[in-house]
């Protein structure tokens, strides 16, 4: 008889089981959330407890949004719009509506299936409606090009770059503002703009802030209804590209030619009223020589000899410590991003601070889903002491001359200032109100506190706007001391001249871009000290006001300067702000209340997505495979259905999941039943057939430590065929059937930092085993393994690779551990070596190959992102170790290779939609010479 082996293709891309996660970081549920939902006319609100207020905040900024949003697209929801809102960023990272983990940088997110927005209040209410605004944007985007059915199909058929969705949604929710301004001012300055030719295979913050800027062009040239025509075109046409040559009747590259010259005619005749940074400063950090873009927040010490600050120097955010004098680095006091302890540091809402003697400093950070702050030793970064109050957001501490720390604290909806004593002994609540309260500093007589907020009297509020304050902390009598502003901070106190005449600085943006600006504290006359092309972010003084140090943001990057005697060195500035340079959003709100209704949200379950795929191979014949994903609304019950289409039920596949996500352990359950033939041998064939269900356990130690225990039940269907070569005939020679009932346990650490298609620095590191319990004859086999992985920044944009991984098994029958192929000894066949022991290492150079390529002939194609590596493996099997022989000195051959095999080779690798696809060639050598066959691979999937 002949027989037909049926491989079921597709499933091999997409069938996977419960163990899928083999590594990554953990996002860790800290918090039971007993949500509430409350409806306005367009929107389902939920939120949770001790967020009345802030609930009642975004029903009326959301409908504000909305009436806007509707006129500029031309469009109105059929359904309400379901918005989640978070009472911080550390509750806004455990989210399970997306299972991706949630960096500190992302302010929040629309997730589009379901077109639901989630959004943190990070302690501004000013913020949270800019990012709430910006995110219903994206739902009202979504929904005029792709609707609710075929979404997938709808995204990649279309031709939109990113930039285009996230500078629309940039200018619904800010307009054209001072920042933005600032942002492409300085880009246009530094001839670092980016075409939108080359902008769309960016991202970043640049692609944020270029198309706020395109909207602006098109609003002020053409009419702001013209942006939302143009998404109606996209969806007509397909592509931006035509949708713009459709509304504006010019072609995309005349257009893109039109924005540049916009924007030079806006910027370039106020050039040489600009003052650079470095024509008054000591520069010192570099980020040319240090190889990065960020070095915020410095804080110098007392004595003004060193300073503190915030740098992506190592990749990870790190807090370095300098030389005030030289900027040579002395220390590197915290690693960020890959312990428990500063799993983020807040890097652009907070900043350190020194104790009165200089041998201390405070900082923030993100710890197990709390704020806390540290007290380390200033010398080796020791920790001291940490300090947990029941806040939900904790930064901008200030250490006083009188040892006590000040600092701004969140919770339930209010940001106030808060104090307590070094050892966490008391807290004292010093405001206590709705309104946002920034960056604390305390006079060095300990009788005033200056702070900035955007505290108004009245019943509607003019959230955002704000000023510095002033309070007697010995009556608490508050005054008012600066005009009004949208991005005012940093406030501190210095006396001057022999009169000791007193000045309050402070950083604004009167002008476009933040600037230092002073105040004369008896007279209250506001001067301009600084006119710079980019903005200061925050600036420092020591004890004696005779050095400052400040953070610029200057061709693209921040970098640290100083002063010296900053109100003798710095020029002044004649300054008024110009309204007609921008185009402001605001919304006018009421004061938050508690008096909303609302209601339990109940449990449904819906399709979040469904695909179906056929294919055909004249070896297997016809498989499919229909993939249906389902959830709850909070992403805590998920659901994966997926199933082959063979013509064969008894060989189809099938595999069903369910995993269960609220708590800190994440549990899941899924039964699976999987057919596919292989050759056992060079005469037999084997039909294999699994059925069975597994159980999983996850429990995170932190974000980057978890034990995953697993317990397997299957049973095992095995038909073994004869091939008869000779007649080319395929026969039947017995079936077996075995039942297994295997537990296995591993541990998983992962604190890596992601590059382009892999990681790109840190370590990753799995280990454990399990055994295999064969219930019909009572016997058993166990294996353990070990895989460890490495990666070394060589330069900015490249790094090395180490993969070393080590397994064995033992017992009664156990099966063969297989090496070679694609994913371990890449110069030789899948599968070609097997043995109850096995081990391997690859080393790999990986670097930019080619960023862009423009090809025009046969057919017009643009290429980006090509990534190239170099790679050695080398690796074994055996039955029994003591039988593995790594070299041989064979007499006619030489010196070489035994049963250690080696390949050498190189790669090509780039994304295609959301895959990564792999080229690979491998040539095989045992050290004598290379053999003559090359193995070429093309895979799917990232990088070890």
């Amino acid at each position: 008889m002949k027989l037909k082996i049926y491989l079921p293709l597709l499933s091999l891309l997409f069938i996977q089981n419960l163990t899928a996660q083999y590594f990554g970081q953990n996002k860790l549920q800290y918090r039971n959330f007993d949500w509430k939902v409350t409806q306005t006319e367009h929107f389902k609100i939920y939120y949770y407890q001790g967020m009345d207020e802030i609930a009642f905040f975004a029903c009326q900024v959301a409908e504000d949004a909305y009436s806007s949003l509707s006129v500029n697209f031309n469009h109105e929801f059929k359904e309400k719009i379901p918005v989640l809102i978070y009472r911080s960023p550390n509750d806004f990272s455990q989210t399970n509506v997306i299972l991706d983990l949630i960096s500190e940088s992302v302010g929040g997110f629309t997730e589009f299936l379901k077109n639901r927005v989630v959004v943190p209040f990070n302690g501004s209410y000013s913020d949270f409606r800019h990012v709430l605004a910006h995110e219903i944007t994206h739902a009202f985007q979504n929904d005029v090009l792709y609707g609710q059915s075929n979404i997938f199909l709808k995204m990649y058929s279309m031709d939109i770059p990113l930039w285009w969705f996230e500078g629309s949604a940039e200018f619904e929710s800010n307009g054209w503002n001072s920042e933005s301004y600032m942002y492409i001012r300085d880009l246009v300055f530094s001839n670092k703009l980016v075409s939108l030719e080359e902008l769309d295979y960016y991202g970043g913050y640049i692609i944020y802030k270029e198309g706020q800027s395109v909207m602006y062009f098109i609003a002020e040239k053409y009419g702001r209804q013209k942006i939302g025509e143009i998404f109606h075109n996209i969806k007509i046409t397909g592509s931006l590209r035509k949708a713009i040559q459709k509304t504006l009747n010019i072609e995309y590259e005349k257009f893109s030619e039109e924005w540049t010259k916009f924007l030079y005619s806006l910027y370039w005749p106020d050039y040489n009223a600009y003052a650079d940074i470095d024509g008054y400063s000591v520069r010192l950090t570099d980020t040319k020589n240090l190889y990065n873009r960020i070095n915020l927040s410095p804080i110098i010490s007392p004595d003004g000899l060193q300073v503190v600050f915030i740098s992506d120097a190592g990749v990870y955010i790190d807090i370095l410590k300098m030389s005030a004098l030289s900027g040579k680095i002395e220390k590197k006091l915290v690693g960020g991003q890959r312990t428990p302890q500063f799993e983020g540091l807040h890097i652009l809402t907070s900043h350190a601070s020194w104790s009165p003697d200089g041998e201390k400093i405070i900082i923030s950070s993100l710890s197990e889903g709390r704020d806390l702050f540290w007290i380390l030793d200033a010398n080796s970064g020791r920790i001291l002491r940490k300090l947990d109050f029941d806040l939900d957001i904790v930064r901008s501490p200030y250490w006083s001359n009188e040892n006590i720390i000040y600092f701004v604290g969140t919770a339930n909806g209010r940001t106030d200032i808060f104090s307590s004593d070094p050892e966490g002994n008391f807290l004292r609540k010093i405001t206590d109100d709705v309104f946002d309260d920034r960056d604390p500093f305390v006079s060095s007589d300990h009788k005033f506190l200056y702070w900035c907020s955007d505290r108004n009297e009245g019943e509607n509020w003019e959230y955002g706007s704000y000023s510095v304050f002033q309070m007697n902390l010995e009556d608490g009598s508050v005054r008012e001391l600066t005009p009004r502003n949208q991005s005012l901070s940093n406030p501190y106190v210095l006396s001057s001249g022999e009169d000791g005449k007193q000045h309050l600085l402070f950083l604004a943006s009167y002008t476009p871009g933040n600037n230092l600006f002073s105040c004369d504290l008896e007279t209250g006359e506001i001067t301009q000290l600084t006119n710079l092309p980019g903005e200061i972010q925050s600036f420092s003084l020591d004890s004696k006001s005779s050095r400052m140090v400040m953070s610029v943001y200057t061709s693209g990057k921040w970098d640290i300067f100083t002063v010296q005697n900053p109100l003798e060195t710095l020029d002044t500035f004649d300054f008024a702000f110009d309204s007609s340079k921008y185009i402001e959003v605001y919304s006018t709100v009421q004061k938050p209340g508690d008096s909303l209704s609302w209601a339990k949200p109940s449990l449904e379950i819906s399709a979040d997505w469904g695909q179906a795929s056929m294919a055909y191979s004249s070896l297997y014949g016809f498989a499919g495979l229909l993939t249906v994903a389902l959830s709850d609304f909070m992403g805590n019950h998920r659901f994966l259905i997926q199933t082959d289409l063979a013509q064969d039920i008894l060989k189809s596949n099938f595999n069903i999941i369910y995993f269960y996500l609220p708590k800190r352990w994440d549990t899941g359950f899924g039964i699976y039943q999987q057919s596919f033939a292989y050759w056992y041998k060079r005469d037999t064939i084997n039909v294999d057939k699994y059925l069975g269900g597994e159980f999983l356990f996850l429990y995170p130690l932190n974000r980057f430590q978890r034990f995953d225990l697993m317990l397997d039940i299957y049973q095992i269907d095995r038909k073994k065929y004869f091939y008869d070569s000779f007649r080319d005939e395929v026969f039947f020679s017995r079936e077996t059937s075995e039942v297994f009932l295997a537990p296995s346990l591993y541990y998983v650490f992962d604190n890596t930092l992601w590059g382009y298609t892999s990681p790109f620095l840190g370590t990753r590191m799995r280990f454990g085993g399990g055994l295999a319990q064969r219930i019909s004859t009572n016997s058993r086999y166990h294996w353990g393994s070990f895989d460890l992985r490495k990666y070394w920044r060589i330069t900015p944009r490249s790094n090395v690779a180490f993969r070393l991984y080590l397994a064995g098994i033992r017992g009664t029958d156990p099966p063969n551990l297989y090496l070679g192929g694609y994913n371990n000894l890449r110069g030789y066949e899948i599968n070609e070596f097997s043995g109850f022991n096995t081990g391997f290492f690859s080393l790999e150079a990986r670097f930019p190959f080619i960023d862009y390529l423009n090809v025009i002939f046969p057919l017009p194609v643009f290429l980006g992102g090509i990534r190239g590596c170099l790679f050695v493996d080398a690796g074994g099997t055996a039955k029994e170790v003591n039988e593995f022989k790594v070299f041989s000195d064979d007499p006619e051959k030489g010196f070489g290779l035994e049963d250690l095999k080696m390949d050498i080779g190189c790669g090509i690798r780039m994304f295609f939609m959301t895959a990564v696809l792999k080229l690979d060639f491998a040539v095989p050598t045992d050290l004598r010479d290379l053999n003559n066959r090359t193995k070429i691979y093309f895979s799917i999937g990232e990088d070890f």
